[in-house]
């Protein structure tokens, strides 16, 4: 997951630095569904070390079939040091939400006709018009502070690959 989330800063800023819109949304694209996945192997490996003995039981087959959003929620009650966990209607949990659907949306991509929105980019699909480098910015800061608000639940220092 430090891998991931690193990979995705990176992108991040290439994204950023990008010469034409096409790198620009290469560099947002593989730092969206990255980030993503960082966050999903964070709250897997932090749950199978806690619980390493039981990963491999039924129980564990369980907990690594659940929905991301169900993970990160469990997790946290589970390891908080006051047994609460995220509001569901706050943030960082929104952003979160809302980067676990945008990554859904680019994975399991399904071919709908839409109008298609006038950008920089040209004539192109709303969900293309959406990986910009802001957007992968944003990403990358939703990974950060989900990871962040999750050792202040269980009140560890953060990790240093973490702080920038």
């Amino acid at each position: 997951y430090r891998d991931m989330f690193l990979i995705a800063k990176q992108h991040a800023n290439l994204a950023k630095q990008a010469g034409d819109n096409q790198e620009e949304l290469h560099h947002s694209l593989i730092t969206i569904i990255i980030a993503c996945c960082s966050l999903e192997a964070f709250i897997n490996t932090y749950a199978m070390q806690k619980h390493w003995k039981e990963w491999d039981t039924k129980e564990g087959k369980r907990y690594e079939y659940k929905p991301i959003r169900k993970k990160w929620l469990y997790t946290t009650q589970e390891y908080s040091i006051s047994s609460t966990t995220f509001d569901k209607q706050s943030q960082p949990y929104t952003d979160f939400s809302d980067l676990v659907d945008l990554r859904a949306s680019l994975v399991h991509y399904k071919v709908k006709p839409t109008r298609p929105v006038r950008s920089k980019k040209g004539l192109i699909s709303e969900q293309e018009a959406a990986l910009t480098a802001s957007k992968a910015v944003w990403a990358v800061e939703t990974a950060k502070r989900m990871i962040g608000e999750f050792y202040k639940f269980i009140e560890e220092p953060l990790p240093s690959w973490l702080e920038f």
